[in-house]
């Protein structure tokens, strides 16, 4: 089981923003391999995300780390 999905299993739902995406992602780092982008939610909070490429998964892509800006 990848490590961001261990971490998510372990985090407590109240620690967990009711918020949704403002707007379209900020696209920070493009390689054939991995993406980072930030994105703005609706409770003023901007979140990074590192999404990297996983033949096995289901679109083809992983993301294997969130974190608050």
């Amino acid at each position: 089981m990848p490590a961001l999905a261990e971490q998510l299993e372990l985090t407590s739902l109240d620690n967990v923003p009711a918020a949704r995406p403002v707007g379209p992602p900020s696209v920070e780092d493009v390689s054939p391999y991995s993406v980072t982008f930030s994105q703005q939610l609706s409770s003023d909070l901007t979140i990074r995300v590192l999404v990297v490429a996983d033949p096995q998964a289901r679109l083809g892509w992983l993301a294997t780390s969130v974190e608050q800006v």
